[in-house]
């Protein structure tokens, strides 16, 4: 009998840990922070941290491997399972790891297989079977993205623990990002920079492919730290889809080399704008010669929500992660008995 124990992640944006385990087996998915709290690791204690036989992380992301070291301080000896990517961007420096690179992870009785989830490089998701138990967990996906890749089966299991971050949101991925470029037409129309910080790997480039793709006229610029993490992701491409690899790479030819002061569109890889140097170049040109359109979520105390609440800032969710559209369409494909959607703030039952 497989139980679920809920460490973080359900009904709260960040924190994600999940722990599926039976009589002689524990597998926890994700272990991560949630750094807007006081106290921003799982509740996990050192029994339980050293009985957990494997780690799986779907991605590097901080909400779900920025507890890894609180974990491993607390007695955690078990194997940790990950793409080379989520490894290295995570900067894991653990010795009993895994590198996930397409094939199944078996040991006994006990399967894992798993696949690219469309929100980032190295993002993956994770379906087990033990003996009569399937658990199925996406991690952080989109079944819609644009420039991630996604290899999703038609999926049979008991329990699903599913990512619906945007969970107050009805509109489709493809909705979304309709409704960004028009925000962002409709302000450079006024003659108005458009500043958009946004993660080191992930959304960032998504929303860059966009934005120069339906802005051709406009001069883009990327600052250091998104230029060098572009550099990295580009040194293995096969987490982008295959139609959109040349043309990534030509953007990231045309906007490598463009200044931050002379560029019409701004991206920082600085997500709640916490560097001074990024504040000092956003309070240079804010007023009414620039726009920060924020689409990730906001942290209290920092610069970008002083910005949002004083209205100098506009806030509009990018799809990278699923609307309540998207994960009630992606529970609709599959066959879960019971689904719980997580990352958003509802605590929400479904059943098929």
């Amino acid at each position: 009998m497989m139980r679920l124990v809920i460490k973080g992640g359900y009904g709260e944006h960040g924190r994600s840990c999940f722990i599926t385990g039976f009589d002689d087996l524990r597998v926890m998915f994700d272990c991560g922070i949630l750094d807007t709290d006081q106290y921003p690791y799982p509740t996990i204690s050192k029994e339980e941290a050293q009985s957990i036989d494997l780690l799986f992380l779907s991605h590097a992301h901080k909400d779900h491997t920025g507890a890894v070291d609180h974990l491993i301080d607390q007695g955690f000896k078990g194997q940790i399972l990950a793409s080379k990517e989520t490894l290295s961007f995570a900067k894991i420096d653990y010795d009993n790891t895994l590198i996930l690179n397409g094939e199944p992870y078996q040991k006994g009785d006990l399967l894992i297989t798993y696949g690219p989830s469309g929100h980032c490089p190295g993002s993956l998701w994770a379906y087990l079977r033990y003996h009569d138990a399937t658990f199925f967990y996406s991690g952080d996906m989109q079944i819609d993205p644009l420039l991630y890749e996604i290899r999703l089966p038609k999926i049979k299991a008991k329990l699903a623990i599913i990512d619906m971050a945007h969970d107050a949101e009805l509109r489709s991925a493809k909705e979304l990002r309709a409704d960004l470029v028009d925000l962002i037409a409709e302000h450079l129309a006024k003659g108005q920079k458009i500043i958009l910080p946004v993660q080191l790997y992930g959304r960032g480039n998504e929303l860059l492919y966009l934005v120069a793709s339906s802005f051709k006229g406009h001069k883009i610029a990327v600052d250091r730290r998104m230029k060098e993490a572009m550099i990295l992701m580009m040194q293995d491409l096969s987490w982008l889809k295959e139609d959109k690899k040349d043309h990534f790479l030509a953007i990231y030819d045309m906007v490598k080399d463009n200044d931050l002061l002379n560029a019409n569109i701004i991206f920082t890889a600085d997500t709640h704008l916490e560097s001074k140097e990024i504040q000092d170049l956003v309070a240079s040109i804010i007023d009414d010669r620039a726009l920060v359109i924020a689409t990730g979520r906001k942290k209290q105390g920092s610069y970008l929500a002083s910005l949002l609440d004083e209205e100098k800032a506009i806030h509009i969710p990018y799809p990278h992660h699923q609307s309540r559209s998207d994960a009630k369409k992606f529970f609709e494909m599959n066959e879960f008995d019971v689904a719980l959607p997580f990352h958003g703030k509802r605590k929400e039952v479904w059943h098929r």
